[in-house]
């Protein structure tokens, strides 16, 4: 079990689907970097190459220390630009020449290397460095072949079959591994659209059957109205009936606009950016703590100085953390207390908003983020919107609530990992 555990924890810090692309692809190379120097220092010991064992060592020591960087300080592109200068343009044409030259599995390598590079950078970067890369591999092939004397070649036959051989799997299997990282993301994609047309039809069924309602009371009412003008004392209950009629109108307004926002909020259509997310917590704490105050309640906020960026729409971020705020000081009574927390680890920030007043009813909080389910102070949208913002941006959101002890909302949010701006959500 404990095994398991251990497994399902290294999946989940280096390749949770929620990742970024990029980063699980970076993670994937770094742990195979060291599989695969690991596994040359064997091969070049057995072949009699002294001096790639060192280049292996130090192949092996590099990709770790790279992946512990990347992990702890958030610097992925970085350390992809940093791969790609150390290990593709300065350490594989070394290699190259110091063992068998254009008579070895090197080119297997310098293939791998481009299409890493490809994928990995984006723009100008990524035309640059490929374009160093070409130059720099063909122009070792060239000069090997112009001065064979340059190269240390395999003394047998067999060395050099296991050499090419081992290049050969070691970069189809990275090239395979890389494309399955790509079909799962392009089958994630699929299932988003199939979900969006769910969506949609549940859209048009929703809101047909919720403006039914408040539509007939209005329809009721108006004429209402028309038969109490003609009436020489009827000014009155008109007035009653106006007064009806005018909040069914705004509640349907409210209505259809936070019905229309969670399925925009579903299209994910927004770009992207990096978000600041430690001022974004304390701007909204500010904000909802003078409205605290005024209910003489308190708001305790717990936010490390140090929290980690996300990657994000601001917008729709702050939208979150103004529903479950408001949420919580609607529900706490008098002299209670609202705690915002936000909590991270390597790959995760995970935010708690707390509340000492209401709790949710145990009916309702097995369905709580169904649309239109909510208890007698909301209108049953907001958390659905929070859930789809959240789940959009690969996070996850729970409630949990314990009758006369408040309820308990937290929700997880990937850190920022050196993306650049997209449209649309991965």
């Amino acid at each position: 079990m404990q095994k398991s555990n251990i497994i399902s924890k290294f999946i989940r810090t280096y390749f949770d689907p929620s990742l970024d692309f990029r980063i699980q692809a970076f993670n994937l190379l770094a742990f195979t970097g060291m599989t695969a120097g690991i596994i040359a220092m064997f091969t070049s010991f057995i072949t009699g190459m002294s001096i790639n064992i060192i280049v292996s060592l130090f192949t092996s020591v590099f990709a770790f220390t790279l992946i512990q960087l990347s992990r702890k300080k958030n610097c992925y592109i970085f350390c992809y630009r940093l791969t790609v200068v150390i290990v593709f343009i300065i350490a594989f044409p070394l290699m190259f020449f110091m063992a068998g030259g254009n008579h070895s599995g090197m080119p297997c390598y310098y293939v791998f290397a481009i299409v890493f590079t490809a994928l990995m950078l984006d723009g100008r970067d990524m035309v640059i460095a490929v374009s160093v890369e070409f130059i720099v591999y063909i122009s070792a092939c060239v000069f090997a072949y112009l001065r064979p004397d340059t190269v240390t070649f395999f003394e047998t036959e067999s060395d050099f079959l296991i050499d090419t051989l081992s290049a050969m799997i070691t970069s189809s299997l990275l090239l395979i591994m890389l494309i399955i990282l790509y079909i799962r993301i392009y089958n994630n994609r699929q299932k988003q659209l199939e979900g969006l047309g769910k969506l949609k039809t549940e859209f048009l069924q929703d809101i047909s059957h919720e403006m039914q309602n408040p539509l007939t009371i209005i329809t009721t009412g108006i004429d209402f109205i028309s038969s109490c003008v003609s009436k020489p004392d009827g000014a009155c209950e008109a007035l009653k009936a106006l007064k009806i009629v005018q909040n069914e109108a705004m509640r349907l307004g409210r209505m259809v606009g936070s019905m229309v926002k969670l399925v925009a909020m579903s299209g994910n259509t927004e770009s992207r950016e990096k978000v600041n997310f430690s001022v974004m917590l304390n701007n909204c704490a500010e904000m909802f703590r003078l409205i605290l105050e005024k209910k003489l309640c308190t708001l305790r906020v717990d936010i490390p100085r140090n929290l980690p960026y996300v990657y994000g729409v601001a917008d729709r971020l702050t939208q979150v953390l103004t529903n479950l705020l408001s949420n919580a000081v609607k529900y706490t009574h008098l002299n209670g207390q609202v705690t915002l927390e936000a909590l991270y680890d390597s790959a995760f920030i995970t935010v708690i908003v707390r509340n000492s007043g209401e709790s949710i009813p145990p009916a309702i909080l097995p369905h709580i983020f169904e649309r239109g389910v909510s208890g007698k102070k909301s209108s049953g949208f907001g958390l659905p919107i929070c859930k789809t913002i959240v789940e959009a941006h690969g996070g996850a959101i729970n409630v949990e609530s314990k009758p006369g002890k408040g309820a308990v909302v937290a929700f997880t949010l990937p850190v920022y990992g050196g993306q650049s701006e997209v449209r649309g959500y991965e």
